[in-house]
């Protein structure tokens, strides 16, 4: 199975592992699918994932000013 990693060290990074990997009973295949990244490319990508992250809470905040609004009417 093809994943993506998400902490810190090797965020984005792809790998393949076991179908079972989060279960008990995996076999332990694991393997990267990408070459390493530099730093800077992965210093780019957790910046990134922080805008990504602000971008959403501001959907949100937007989403229930809307909601408010129709409320209201």
């Amino acid at each position: 199975m093809s994943t993506i990693a998400c902490t810190d060290e090797k965020f984005g990074r792809h790998f393949w592992a076991c179908v079972k990997y989060k279960d008990e009973g995996h076999c332990n295949y694991f393997a990267w699918r990408d070459p390493k990244m530099c730093a800077y490319g992965g210093r780019v990508i957790r910046q990134l994932q922080a805008m990504r992250g602000q971008m959403l809470g501001k959907q949100s905040s937007w989403k229930s000013i809307q909601l408010e609004l129709r409320q209201q009417n």
